[in-house]
């Protein structure tokens, strides 16, 4: 566009022509085909997890009164009893579960629409309308129509004080980018030290460093009884990305050592009791999780660490016990000594985890790899059985060391 020559603009059609105004729309706001294939190509990501985003926008809105109190209002289609006041109202209530439906159908509309076609801009078109008042929208009928001029002057100004932290002049950025490659160039020169050094000490056959230039995979397994929530911390570990089998891969930094996760997520109903036995061959380290919720679920793990150690023929190996679903602690079954005087036995760490809230996820699988790789150097030592000799707790200052920021799913 040209400040000389400005694109001549009909108003009137703006408002008559649902075409004209969306070509506008597009124009102004640099909407292109990139755009549209970019949000494509993210959809795959984002859609498994449109439900926790969605989560998180009505989790946020609830810490406000003034915002909370909108939603004691009757939403169109709801047809059930409302939360008298604002203490009664949770995010688990009816109505908000439809409320959070329709948002997170709109959603996934967004992320897949097909932007060339018409249909698309006038199910957003419908959108807008919805929220004028106009008697087709009946629920709108009662509440003030949205000062949306208003709120679009306060996002312009909102974006344009963001852009100017960021807006360099040419010298400035060129400055940056030096200083930039500076800094790459630096650290790319000690990775390379570092690798020369391993190279040599490796070349004199010491296992340490030879194990150093691989990348170390460790076959994990996720054991429990069924729905106490195995699935859900598996997915919410891997950060959501699902696949067509119930097993995952994950690389991630533990302890300044790169390790490739293969997670394998079993069923826990009795009717595949039988298939247990092959997966127990091949994992290097057991997840037993049960949910603090199921005295039943918690009764259970006992016979699956029997049966991990008969089919290792082992006195000991490396497992963790998983108390899940802490987020329930209104529904809680089992006390948290009981899990930790559990794992007193099997010589090993215990560990409280939400998968809904994401508490203490990451540092579950982290201490179960830490356990193998304190099992292996034990066993490499002549000490078959040393796992279980000296029991050990699991302490929060372990995590600090357990960040995936740099985790590459797979």
């Amino acid at each position: 566009m040209s400040l000389e020559q400005p694109k001549e603009i009909d108003r009137d059609r703006l408002n008559t022509d649902l075409g004209y105004r969306v070509q506008y729309d597009r124009d102004f706001v640099e909407f292109t085909k990139d755009d549209e294939d970019v949000l494509h190509a993210a959809a795959p990501l984002i859609l498994p997890v449109t439900m926790e985003i969605v989560d998180g926008v009505y989790e946020h809105l609830f810490c406000f009164s003034n915002t909370k109190s909108v939603f004691l209002k009757r939403e169109e289609g709801f047809e059930g009893d409302l939360a008298g006041k604002l203490d009664d109202l949770t995010l688990e209530h009816p109505q908000m579960k439809l409320r959070k439906k329709f948002l997170t159908m709109w959603v996934a509309r967004i992320m897949t629409a097909d932007f060339q076609k018409a249909e698309f801009w006038e199910y957003l078109d419908k959108v807008g309308e919805m929220h004028t008042g106009r008697p087709a929208f009946k629920h709108r009928l009662n509440k003030d129509p949205l000062i949306v001029d208003l709120q679009h002057k306060i996002m312009w100004i909102s974006q344009d004080l963001w852009q100017r932290h960021y807006v360099r002049t040419d010298e400035e950025a060129e400055k940056d980018l030096a200083r930039w490659r500076q800094q790459m160039g630096a650290k790319e020169g000690e990775k390379g030290q570092s690798r020369a050094d391993e190279g040599k000490q490796a070349a004199g056959g010491t296992v340490q460093h030879e194990e150093a230039q691989f990348l170390r995979e460790y076959k994990l397994v996720v054991v429990g009884g069924g729905g106490v929530g195995k699935s859900a911390l598996t997915i919410q570990f891997i950060q959501s990305h699902f696949v067509d089998e119930d097993s995952y891969r994950k690389q991630c930094m533990i302890d300044e050592e790169v390790a490739l996760l293969d997670v394998l997520d079993t069923a826990g109903q009795e009717e595949y009791s039988a298939m247990r036995e092959q997966y127990m061959r091949t994992g290097e380290g057991f997840l037993l999780v049960y949910s603090i919720t199921s005295r039943n679920s918690f009764d259970e793990i006992g016979t699956f660490h029997q049966q991990i150690l008969r089919v290792k023929d082992k006195d000991s190996f490396p497992v963790i016990v998983v108390a899940n679903k802490a987020d329930l602690e209104y529904e809680r079954q089992v006390g948290s000594h009981e899990g930790s005087e559990l794992a007193k036995t099997f010589g090993c760490r215990f560990i409280e985890t939400s998968a809904k809230q994401r508490l203490n996820v990451d540092e579950a699988f982290f201490n179960l790899v830490r356990e193998i790789r304190r099992y292996n150097k034990e066993q490499a030592a002549g000490r078959p059985g040393a796992a279980a000799a000296q029991p050990q707790q699991f302490k929060e200052e372990d995590s600090s060391s357990a960040g995936c920021c740099g985790c590459v799913i797979l």
